[in-house]
Parts: C-alpha cells; structure tokens; sequence
C-alpha cells in the first residue's frame, strides 16, 4: 500500500513538473519513501534504477550518493 501511495505521489508530482532533473527525481522519490517506510532508508532496503536512455540500476554506492542529499 505504501508502495503505491509513493508511486501515485511521484506521478503527481511529474505531473506538476515536467522539467525534472534526474536528480530532483531521485531525491523526491527517496524522500517519499523515506516519510513512509518503517525502517531506514539505506542501499540496502532500497533499489532505484533509471530507465532512460537505457536501463540503469543503481550501484549501493549510488544510492548511497542520493541518500545523503535529503
């Protein structure tokens, strides 16, 4: 549920903004996500990957680097 209440949030958002940065992106998302989950948001509980121009996950690392922008 949680989930899909961030999903719905981030849709809302692109809506309103459409000229999003991938890192303004990023940290919007890990933001939501950070207000609704129980545990703490570390590269271990936590995927993101970017789907454009190509697929990408993101390294621990990576992740990590986003995590610390909020």
């Amino acid at each position: 549920m949680h989930a899909e209440l961030c999903l719905k949030r981030i849709i809302r958002i692109e809506m309103l903004m459409q000229e999003l940065t991938i890192a303004e992106a990023e940290t919007i998302a890990l933001s939501i996500l950070k207000q609704v989950m129980e545990e703490k948001v570390t590269p271990n509980n936590v995927d993101i990957a970017k789907v454009s121009p190509s697929y990408h996950l993101y390294t621990p690392a990576e992740v990590e680097a986003v995590i610390a922008r909020l």
